[in-house]
């Protein structure tokens, strides 16, 4: 009986005390939606608590992303994820990401951390905080971040925040 998850390992607790299983999330690759150009299916998986927080440590490149503290902080309460990665045949290739987290107070510090990332990732760019959505305007694209409860959706690196919006929609529809 391995672990389910790198949860599991990092916290020992939700392994051998209670087992806390993680959210099985399914995220098919969506309907590209109107002004969205031509973007193809790359690659789709799970990051999981581990990864999650390696991304914000490595969202400039190594040695130039989020802090540790904010990194783990933010990593930790993951529950479940899926992303998708669609490219058009040049330029930056558009994230949607879909993660459940353990309390909404986890699911905000994910979001604040993941626009932040998104941020660094890009190099420049800005981000507008509107109702429960952070604006990603940046020089791969645009993008959001978007808080539901327990729930946050992240799209990266589209060509509008229209196309952004719908990308998010889609994904709260369908994972």
């Amino acid at each position: 009986d391995i672990p389910a998850s790198t949860e599991q390992i990092l916290h020992h607790e939700r392994y051998f005390a209670e087992r806390d299983f993680p959210t099985l999330v399914s995220l098919p690759s969506p309907a590209i939606p109107d002004g969205a150009g031509s973007l193809g299916f790359v690659r789709s998986g799970s990051l999981g608590e581990w990864l999650t927080y390696r991304s914000f440590l490595c969202a400039g490149g190594e040695g130039r992303g989020l802090d540790e503290t904010t990194a783990r902080r933010a990593a930790a309460g993951w529950d479940g994820d899926a992303w998708v990665v669609l490219a058009p045949p040049a330029g930056e290739p558009a994230l949607i990401w879909f993660t459940v987290w353990d309390t909404p107070q986890d699911a905000q510090e994910f979001a604040e951390a993941a626009a932040d990332a998104a941020l660094l990732r890009a190099e420049r760019g800005k981000k507008q905080a509107e109702g429960g959505r952070i604006r990603l305007d940046t020089s791969h694209g645009y993008g959001l971040v978007e808080v539901r409860a327990r729930e946050v959706v992240v799209v990266e690196a589209v060509g509008s925040p229209d196309v952004a919006t719908a990308f998010a929609e889609a994904a709260w529809r369908d994972a």
